[in-house]
């Protein structure tokens, strides 16, 4: 039985997303089916289009608001949409009655170029050179799909691109994976937002989540852009290019100055980076961008250092105007048995977190490390190689100092097996009312405009479509408000509800006890937070949401979120791509355990 927390954070969702794909009355129901052999005109089943050839867009044919449904089956031509749905009336394509329907043996899958209000719903690629291709478009949603075995083995090849200035995008419950290639080097990726050598690709207010992404060639996911959230995504890339010889990094963020940065990543686990061709090691996610919030996520069982904030020599040669890696916030995650390279022998790659910086680029400064769990990895809690801890501002954190005490940090680790950990504290846990406050009041006062000594800790959400802002609790007080504006400039809080407080009174997440707990959980063991409030900003549906193969996809009468997406909706094919835990879905699932269980000992 669902949660009273879970159907509310459910509806939240559904009230979040409705600037995206809000309930409209359909126009027009199409259809395409290879085996119809009636007036193919498109408009019943028996008398559907046969090809996605035939398919006519716009006035006379799938326009705004209409829904095209494909029958199940393996199609060999690309889909590419030739009309824009609007707001409040997208085209949805999806596939017919929740049947498997998928496009093989193209060299691209989806073409969704100059696009708007468009849907694609439980239509999966596989085996084509590369899987979906988003360019100037905006209010796309790519949902419930399966997108494995790129073909494309020259160049490089990204399974889904997200460029030239497309924004406002939703990418959620998909699998996706196995792009890319070794050589002596590495080659492609997974999925790219924005591109590192465009200042003016303005790829922003993307959500990614609830998506396995896996298996890329130079990564899994690079991030040129800003604004984006990414949250809730399971990452594993272990050894598997060369019959398993080479793996390589899960994220990098990376690009000009003005153009990368104030991205959200939350609730993410970065399983298993493995060594790539052109180097001894790598570590899981290489920060080399400004002002993003990396919280509430799990780092374990990477080659070198979990999180590695790294400003390389060619931020200052290439880019115009220089990238730097400034005043960024990471807070709240977990940083377990990083680092145990098998070639990497320098220490100052090896922390559960790194610094490193390269020739004649900026200093590192200004990163915000607060209330993280660092536990097992190879020489210590961070590590640093030619930057200075003196730089950042580092507290709070539990850095070695002895066994942390998680429910269950004792199980193999298996890649694409994330629940398999449970890195919830024990109630005996000593990181239990043990980390800090994020941030203290900047004098008193009352209201619902909250002056702080650093407001770069929260987000009002970007305007992203279903991300809220941030829920925050001040020392002392049960209650909570929610942010709806951050200016950075003069470290405000604009809140939904007013709150009173003193000079200098902590304000953090919502949180249980005399203060917060270090690492990615609070530890609730009454049910005394508020709904959705342990892990994100407070729109995740209930943990068992799970990921939709997009091969039983249900019609969801335009809510706006599909069968899938809710607790009781989830389907999952077990037998494919090793990713049969998918029905648990990523560590947001963890947050409705019961973290009083007992530790094993």
């Amino acid at each position: 039985m669902q949660s009273p927390a879970g159907q509310l954070l459910c509806a939240l969702v559904l009230i979040g997303f409705s600037t995206l794909t809000a309930p409209h009355a359909r126009a027009a129901d199409w259809y395409v089916d290879p085996g119809a052999s009636g007036a193919a005109d498109g408009r019943s089943l028996a008398d559907a289009w046969t090809s996605l050839a035939d398919v006519d867009w716009g006035a006379g044919g799938v326009d705004a608001g209409d829904v095209l449904h494909l029958r199940g089956g393996s199609y060999s031509e690309q889909l590419q949409p030739g009309a824009s749905g609007a707001a409040g009336a997208p085209i949805e394509i999806r596939a017919y009655d929740g049947e498997p329907v998928s496009i093989t043996g193209v060299p691209m899958c989806m073409r969704l170029h100059d696009l708007a209000y468009l849907r694609v719903i439980g239509i999966s690629c596989d085996a084509t050179g590369e899987y979906v291709d988003i360019r100037r478009s905006h209010h796309v949603e790519v949902a419930h799909g399966r997108f494995e075995r790129s073909t494309r083995q020259d160049s490089w090849p990204v399974g889904f691109r997200l460029v030239e200035s497309s924004h406002h995008n939703w990418i959620h419950h998909n699998v996706i994976g196995a792009v890319g290639y070794a050589t002596s080097d590495d080659h492609g990726g997974v999925m790219n937002l924005g591109r590192w050598e465009d200042s003016h690709d303005d790829s922003h207010y993307n959500l990614i989540e609830h998506n396995v992404l896996f298996h890329g060639g130079h990564h899994v996911m690079e991030v040129s852009s800003a604004y984006n959230v990414i949250r809730h995504n399971h990452f594993h890339n272990e050894e598997w290019m060369s019959g398993g010889l080479y793996g390589n990094r899960h994220l990098v963020f990376d690009g000009p100055g003005d153009n990368t940065g104030w991205n959200l990543i939350e609730g993410n686990s970065f399983a298993s980076c493995g060594v790539p061709p052109d180097d001894s090691g790598v570590a899981g996610v290489s920060l080399r961008s400004q002002h993003n919030i990396v919280r509430r996520n799990l780092f374990y069982d990477n080659d070198t250092a979990g999180l590695n904030l790294s400003s390389p020599g060619y931020h200052v040669t290439s880019y115009d105007p220089p990238g730097n890696v400034r005043n960024n916030h990471v807070y709240h995650n977990v940083m377990f048995h990083n680092g145990h390279a098998t070639y990497v022998t320098d220490p100052g790659l090896l922390g559960g977190i790194s610094f490193l910086q390269y020739g004649d680029s900026d200093e590192i400064e200004l990163t915000f490390i607060k209330n993280n769990i660092m536990w097992d990895n190879n020489v210590g809690a961070i590590s640093f190689e030619s930057s200075s801890r003196d730089l950042q501002i580092i507290e709070d954190n539990w850095e070695e100092a002895g066994d942390p005490l998680f429910v269950d940090d004792e199980a193999a680790i298996v890649p694409a097996q994330p629940e398999l950990l449970d890195f919830h504290l024990d109630p005996s846990s000593p990181c239990v009312d043990n980390g800090g406050f994020l941030t203290r009041t900047s004098g008193a006062g009352s209201g619902t405009t909250l002056p702080v000594e650093d407001a770069g800790y929260f987000t009002d959400g970007f305007g992203v479509p279903g991300v809220l802002g941030d829920l925050i609790q001040l020392e002392g007080q049960g209650v909570t408000a929610r942010v709806v504006a951050v200016d950075h400039d003069a470290d405000v809080l604009t809140l939904d509800t007013a709150l009173f407080w003193s000079d200098g009174l902590g304000v953090a997440q919502p949180y249980v006890g005399a203060r917060p707990d270090q690492g990615a959980f609070e530890h609730d063991p009454g049910g005394e937070l508020d709904a959705g409030t342990a892990t994100d900003a407070g729109v995740t549906p209930d943990a068992r949401a799970g990921v939709d193969t997009g091969q039983a996809v249900a019609a969801d009468a335009g809510s706006g979120l599909d069968a899938g997406a809710t607790p009781e909706g989830c389907r999952c094919d077990a037998a494919r791509a090793g990713h049969a835990w998918l029905a648990l879905l990523l560590p947001g699932w963890l947050t409705w355990r019961r973290a009083s269980r007992s530790r094993p000992r």
